[in-house]
């Protein structure tokens, strides 16, 4: 447990979450040591906890995990336990309130995270400007043009704002990984990186002394004071130089690492600080002089993997929710929650994780789900993007026209996964990668797109505020949802999602 904003919070799974004591517990009530080298944010007692494996089946109920830390948050201020006198916001929102979204049609609900090698066209400022209710500009952007992430964010946050002054434009900045090879200073993404490759007592290094890294790139040593500093004064020198086109940071890769080439001790230090620079950075976003107010720092993320895989964490990301003002959610419907065998998605899998969105949406945090055309389970290549083979469509998606074809084909039944789970605060993108053409545009005579030419029409249709929560319903294989909207009709099954639908009602 720990504190905030005066509230106690705890992390932990109870046997009955209902009657939980949420008073503070000292640190030998919890597995692991911490590193008496780190020089804490904020005060933390660091706990290795469990997910209990077996879940409700229901879509609304998050993890015991995550019901504890509902009912933690507000357990000090409510007179009973069903009806808190305050909202989670309050209490658990480390910096400014969420952004929400309208019911007026699709199109209010979408979001974006995308890279170029180059700025963007005028074309394509004024389709993303329009469209998209937040957008992330990711590492790199800019590179081609001998441009830095910081300079070409500051240009396309400016262009996107001349558009639509509403849109929000994140800064992506990686929890722990410099995008910058220590061999090869030049390759450096971010003005910032070059200071970074300067300091080799700011990299972080194995038990032996080597360098920990990921390809070329090295990762930061996080339980260094200076590294802390950096980590939140580089989003911060950006804001500075236009605060009024600056609205947080995509905050990615704070999910659990093992780090298997360090000590356990050395390992939870190194996560432990992910979680508390972000809360440190958010503070400092919206406490600055130049700060307009309404700054997110956004964690990547939630994710699926269980036991069989050891490098994701047991929670699979719920345990970075309080520290964040939001969470995106990379692999909604694909990767570690697809089926390879029949082309559809491992129910269980994907019931836990709508269970974790709506406890996060519960907590008043924005939602950012990424959603993708198809059980997608690897990167998009020169062979196209990797799915199970019974998915493939066309020539199974080498050109820009195929994977254009079989996004429109695969839309309605992801745009009903999503629906599933929509909050006012939860919002949706739908592409194949992390490319500007990798269809978060339409296709063109002008500029290729792996979206089709005609921009998806379902979006202009108006669903209308949800009339409750998705439920699970007789019928199909045992896994079919229901969710009923003012204006339309959701309906999934997660063993066959493929056939999944949205009806509009006729008036």
């Amino acid at each position: 447990c720990r504190s905030n904003r005066g509230k106690t919070m705890c992390i932990v799974n109870p046997p009955e979450p209902a009657t939980h004591d949420c008073s503070l517990q000292s640190q030998s009530n919890f597995e692991g040591p911490t590193d008496p080298n780190i020089r804490p944010l904020h005060h933390v007692v660091w706990p290795r906890w469990q997910r209990v494996p077996q879940r409700a089946e229901a879509m609304a109920t998050p993890s015991n995990a995550l019901a504890a830390l509902l009912l933690c948050f507000t357990a000090s201020t409510r007179p009973t336990a069903a009806a808190p006198t305050v909202s989670a916001q309050d209490e658990a929102d480390p910096g400014g309130k969420p952004w929400i979204h309208g019911w007026g049609s699709g199109s209010d609900m979408l979001w974006a995270d995308f890279g170029s090698a180059t700025l963007l066209t005028p074309e394509q400022v004024a389709f993303i400007g329009k469209t998209y209710s937040i957008v992330s500009l990711e590492k790199c952007t800019g590179q081609a043009q001998h441009l830095s992430t910081e300079a070409a964010y500051g240009i396309l946050s400016a262009e996107l704002k001349k558009v639509n002054p509403n849109v929000k434009v994140l800064f992506y900045w990686h929890a722990t990984l410099e995008i910058a090879s220590p061999d090869h200073p030049a390759s450096a993404c971010y003005d910032a990186g070059r200071t970074f490759l300067e300091h080799p007592d700011w990299w972080l290094r194995n038990d032996d002394g080597t360098r920990h890294i990921d390809g070329p790139f090295v990762y930061r040593n996080l339980s260094n004071p200076d590294v802390q500093r950096y980590m939140i004064n580089t989003p911060v020198g950006v804001q500075v130089k236009a605060p009024q086109n600056f609205d947080g940071v995509f905050y990615d890769g704070a999910i659990q690492s093992p780090y298997v080439n360090l000590s356990l001790s050395r390992a939870a230090a190194q996560n432990a600080a992910v979680n508390q620079v972000a809360l440190a950075m958010s503070e400092a976003l919206e406490a600055g002089e130049h700060a307009v107010g309404g700054h997110q720092v956004i964690g990547n993320g939630f994710a699926q993997y269980h036991s069989g895989n050891p490098g994701f964490p047991a929670d699979n990301g719920t345990g970075m929710v309080p520290w964040m003002d939001g969470i995106c959610v990379e692999h909604f419907g694909a990767f570690e929650m697809t089926n390879a065998s029949n082309c559809s998605l491992i129910p269980e899998h994907m019931a836990a994780m709508m269970g974790d969105i709506a406890g996060a949406a519960a907590l008043n945090k924005t939602v950012l789900i990424k959603g993708w055309p198809g059980p997608v389970n690897g990167p998009i290549d020169q062979f196209g993007p990797t799915i199970p083979p019974a998915c493939k469509m066309g020539n199974g998606g080498e050109t820009y026209a195929d994977r254009g074809a079989m996004a429109a084909r695969w839309f309605e039944p992801t745009y009903a996964l999503f629906l599933l789970v929509a909050d006012q605060t939860v919002f949706w993108s739908y592409s194949w990668w992390y490319n500007v053409k990798d269809g978060y545009y339409p296709s063109n005579p002008n500029s290729n797109s792996s979206a089709p030419a005609e921009w998806y029409p379902m979006l202009d249709s108006a669903v209308g505020s949800p009339l409750g929560d998705a439920t699970r319903v007789a019928g199909g294989s045992g896994w079919v949802y229901h969710r009923a909207f003012e204006h339309a009709d959701v309906e999934v099954d997660l063993a066959d999602y493929i056939h999944g639908t949205v009806t509009f009602h006729s008036s």
